[in-house]
């Protein structure tokens, strides 16, 4: 969303001071972003082609092309400068390659067949999943496709004369170098394949995806709720500004409806078109607003039978310039991370059912870094000091009800020993929010509020030995808390 030279945050503006930091913050990510940030932004790229076999695909053939396009006649090797000896030379590394990708398709297959044998299932993952995010697929895509190209070079190459010295032309000669090349390169993957399929079964290893999938779905939960926190209130303050009107549902008298051609969510909004249409040849408005659309602003779900604008009877407005004030997309761009919060939520109920304490071990720290994570995913996207993420609670809601219900699972099972692995976490949260000062002292609020609610729950539950333990450790973990925030006031 996006005004005129003067801005939407001029000195009459009623924008927060919150979403002008926001704004700011979000701009300066986009225009300088330091090595550190760029480093990241161009890991995450190859992370998300990983899951993908096409982009490697497309590369290694950028890549022979590019071999064989510009390649120099003077650094190529004497065994690949004859038709023999090259001949020889690539019909010996293609049969290399075709036991090479027979060795990794077994170990593929290996890897699928321990992956289903385990109860890495039960943690929260599945074998589309394993395959996508463990990049097994990419070493075998490599050797296929230098195994192609090792064919197409050998049917390029020349018959010969059945001496060594038959010399070969700059383009046979380039087309054995990128067969070589790729070649070489689908060899050393090998090796790589091979650590992934060890790494199958390895529970720690999938746990760590799945806390880099929460934390990446977390970060991209609060860039999506400030931004339409953001359009709220520029949307807004234009309509204040310039006097826009919204209609009622049903539809004002006078006017017709104009619904978008197309179903989805509105991912902007055209505030400059927008004004220019309201006042198009007459002072009075020409066109309003979808009273919904206008609170909502970003996110607004339209279809063909829903009114985004209402145009005055008799007024010219082209369909195309009334389409063009919002845009839309068919559906959410990012996947949304409720999925893995369940399959987390469910690992530690299952640790708690099966009294494995490790286990849950694993799953306290996962809580406890996602937790963290978001004091860094709200300084990131320009949260107001001592506010997010405790009031925003884009993700915090749903992480404090999973550890009310894990202690209350204790409970219930008495498993006395999981009591204070379960408490300890957002008590070790809170603490550690403390030393980040303004931008944490919301999340030690809010831990500080669910431990309240554990000892609440603990209480109620009577004299039963678990929930003794239960209430202890919660109230001795609220007085840690609270005599640690006032020391640091």
């Amino acid at each position: 969303m996006q005004w005129d030279s003067d801005g939407v945050f001029g000195p009459d503006t009623d924008v927060p001071k919150s979403l002008r930091r926001a704004a700011r913050g979000r701009m300066r990510d986009t225009r300088a972003g330091t090595w550190q940030a760029r480093r990241d932004s161009a890991r995450q790229v190859v992370v998300g082609w990983r899951g993908s076999t096409l982009p490697w695909v497309a590369l290694a053939g950028c890549a022979a092309a590019l071999i064989w396009l510009f390649w120099p006649q003077s650094l190529t090797p004497d065994v690949l400068l004859h038709a023999e000896s090259t001949r020889s030379f690539v019909q010996a590394l293609w049969q290399v390659l075709a036991v090479a990708l027979a060795l990794s398709a077994a170990i593929v297959t290996f890897s699928f067949a321990t992956f289903t044998s385990s109860r890495l299932s039960e943690l929260g993952s599945s074998l589309p999943d394993f395959a996508r995010s463990s990049g097994l697929l990419v070493g075998t895509t490599i050797g296929l496709v230098a195994l192609i190209v090792c064919g197409a070079s050998l049917l390029a190459l020349p018959a010969g004369s059945g001496t060594t010295d038959s010399a070969i032309g700059p383009a046979d000669s380039a087309g054995a170098v990128a067969a070589t090349a790729l070649g070489l390169l689908a060899l050393a993957l090998v090796p790589y394949v091979l650590r992934l399929a060890l790494r199958a079964g390895d529970r720690g290893w999938v746990q760590l995806q799945l806390l880099h999938r929460i934390q990446r779905a977390l970060d991209r939960a609060v860039a999506g709720y400030v931004e339409r926190l953001h359009a709220r209130g520029v949307l807004a303050e234009i309509i204040n500004r310039h006097g826009l009107e919204t209609a009622a549902l049903s539809g004002p008298t006078g006017y017709h409806a104009f619904t978008h051609p197309g179903s989805g969510v509105v991912l902007d909004i055209r505030l400059r078109l927008l004004v220019r249409l309201a006042f198009d040849g007459d002072s009075s408005n020409a066109v309003r607003l979808n009273p919904m659309l206008a609170a909502l602003a970003l996110g607004f779900e339209v279809g063909p039978s829903t009114p985004s604008l209402w145009v005055r009877d008799g007024t010219e407005i082209s369909k195309r310039d009334a389409k063009r004030v919002f845009r839309t997309r068919s559906g959410p761009d990012q996947p949304s991370t409720a999925d893995d919060l369940d399959r987390l939520n469910r690992q530690g109920l299952l640790a708690v059912r099966d009294d494995d304490e490790v286990w849950y071990r694993e799953v306290a720290g996962i809580y406890r870094a996602v937790l963290l994570h978001l004091i860094n995913a709200w300084a990131r996207f320009g949260a107001a000091p001592g506010r997010a993420p405790g009031q925003d609670e884009v993700g915090l809601q749903r992480l404090s009800e999973d550890l009310e219900a894990h202690v209350r699972e204790i409970m219930d099972l008495h498993r006395e020993e999981m009591a204070r692995l379960a408490i300890d976490v957002p008590l070790s949260v809170g603490l550690s929010a403390l030393e980040q000062g303004e931008n944490g002292a919301g999340l030690s609020l809010g831990m500080l509020s669910l431990l309240g609610r554990m000892t609440i729950d603990a209480t109620r539950r009577g004299t039963d030995s678990t929930a003794t333990t239960a209430r202890s450790y919660a109230a001795s973990a609220v007085f840690m808390l609270l005599r640690a925030g006032a020391e640091d006031l």
